[in-house]
């Protein structure tokens, strides 16, 4: 872990990595050690999965792509007795591709993506024709692939899963979609547990006014922003624990306006004549996520990709010693361009780096309260509530004071 306080991650403070063994482990009980290994596996998975179009002559219609290794569980490779409970566990068996990154045109080998309704959360982007993809997925993940045909309860969406398709042109009435594939996509929609608005935007951490391309002349550094990670396993803390009241004074929610995506949703269920159920639980999932070669996969390269964030804040070189200058780089170079220096402004010259929030790495879940949508109404029979009105003005790239909704903080093993 890094000398300087403002660079070590709040992750690893939390659970210091210990070398803690059990040697009287094997000793116990069958019984004893698969309910051990079944509690060790109940935590929660955040998940992307994509849905293409099969090729020509598959008998399905649509093929799985899961980004990452990161979904396929660790004790399926412990040994064999762990393997048996996690196959039990992780009870629904998908076959798929995997995927490194998610738009790579590398063929992979095929292989299963092991998944816990109850714990884990899919984020699905379906390309068109959903009525292929999106339609015949949930319906065999229910019918097929689940044993208790429960299907899906978590489902996290952004933007693009939601508009960068023809979902939102599907109608109930198509008679290309049978009967049973119809019946299983609104079972599957009324049955939802929770519903994640994702919004993971390129910037929010670091602000140096117009040049950052938001719409302030303000200088931020808001080091309780979450980091993005390709972890998909997280712990949950009802409450972020670190001081963050005055990072919620000015959080970026993304980019776009969520309330686009919600009131998408919103519209979806009303044209399926689907009402939320009471139970249900919305979130806006919110975090920073660094871009190309900087996304971190594990504590390394979270630490090489805080040391690059804070010697760009303190306008110090921060290309590695051999690796290629990137274009933005070798383009401030040749123009001799200059960079808004954060550290130099008044406001941060004397920043206290010892007591400073340390960064995190997962996501904060903020309630819809924190966009202005009211709460779900008590009787729970309209889902007009999710719709925004017609003539609403579109508002991109809002920073917001969220100080009245103190968030959620999920953290990624690291």
């Amino acid at each position: 872990m890094s000398h300087q306080p403002q660079l070590q991650i709040y992750n690893c403070i939390r659970a210091p990595q210990t070398d803690i063994s059990f040697h009287l482990f094997p000793s116990l009980p069958t019984e004893l050690r698969l309910q051990i290994w079944r509690y060790a596996m109940q935590r929660s998975r955040l998940i992307r999965v994509r849905l293409y179009q099969a090729d020509q002559g598959a008998t399905e219609k649509y093929r799985v792509v899961v980004n990452g290794r990161s979904a396929l569980s660790k004790f399926l490779h412990v040994n064999h007795e762990s393997r048996k409970a996690a196959l039990g566990f992780y009870r629904v068996h998908i076959p798929c591709e995997f995927r490194m990154h998610s738009h790579t045109t590398t063929p992979m080998p095929r292989g299963t993506f092991y998944f816990n309704p109850e714990y884990d959360i899919l984020g699905i982007y379906p390309r068109p024709p959903v009525r292929d993809t999106l339609l015949e997925f949930l319906h065999r993940l229910k019918h097929t692939h689940d044993p208790r045909r429960v299907g899906l309860l978590n489902l996290a969406m952004d933007e693009n899963d939601l508009g960068a398709n023809d979902l939102y042109a599907l109608e109930p009435a198509d008679d290309s979609i049978s009967p049973p594939v119809r019946r299983s996509f609104t079972e599957t929609l009324m049955q939802l547990r929770e519903v994640f608005f994702v919004e993971v935007p390129q910037a929010g951490r670091q602000i140096v006014g117009w040049s950052s391309g938001l719409f302030t002349n303000d200088t931020i550094f808001n080091r309780s922003f979450p980091i993005m990670a390709m972890s998909s396993t997280f712990d949950r803390l009802p409450r972020d624990p670190r001081e963050i009241s005055d990072d919620l004074k000015h959080v970026l929610v993304g980019t776009s306006d969520p309330r686009v995506t919600v009131g998408r949703w919103g519209r979806l269920l009303r044209r399926w004549s689907v009402f939320p159920s009471p139970h249900v639980t919305y979130r806006l999932l919110l975090a920073f996520t660094p871009t190309g070669d900087d996304k971190v996969h594990n504590r390394e390269s979270a630490e090489r990709w805080l040391w690059k964030e804070d010697r760009i804040w303190k306008g110090e070189p921060y290309e590695e010693e051999g690796k290629p200058t990137t274009s933005l780089g070798e383009f401030i170079r040749k123009n001799k361009s200059r960079w808004p220096v954060g550290a130099k402004h008044e406001k941060y010259r004397n920043e206290d780096l010892e007591n400073a929030v340390k960064p995190a790495f997962g996501f904060w879940l903020f309630p819809l309260e924190a966009l202005g949508i009211p709460p779900l109404p008590a009787d729970g029979d309209t889902v007009e509530w999710l719709v925004q009105p017609d003539d609403y003005q579109i508002k991109a790239k809002q920073i917001l004071d969220l100080t009245d909704h103190w968030p959620e903080l999920a953290l990624f093993g690291l």
